[in-house]
């Protein structure tokens, strides 16, 4: 049990370093690279949730539900970017 909770709490700690890290390099040098950056995050969050072992995810849903969701958020943040014009905010 306090195995999984240190696993959850680097997990947590990680995303809220890793959204961090995207915010400041979307300010300081380039919006549409750091979409990017959140579609491979999304990205590896996929794998993540498919390959990982169930007892170290919450489980308020299914592994199907939430592969078929992320999958969704990925591919139309891709298109987003693909399609869209995103202006410097500098």
């Amino acid at each position: 049990m306090a195995r999984q909770r240190i696993v959850i709490a680097l997990g947590i700690v990680l995303v809220v370093l890793v959204v961090a890290a995207l915010t400041a390099f979307a300010l300081l040098v380039d919006v549409r690279m750091a979409l990017w950056g959140v579609v491979g995050f999304f990205t590896v969050l996929l794998f993540v949730r498919v390959l990982g072992p169930e007892r170290t995810w919450l489980k308020a849903r299914s592994k199907l539900f939430d592969s078929v969701f992320l999958l969704a958020i990925i591919v139309g943040l891709a298109l987003t970017i693909s399609f869209a014009t995103t202006p410097s905010p500098i």
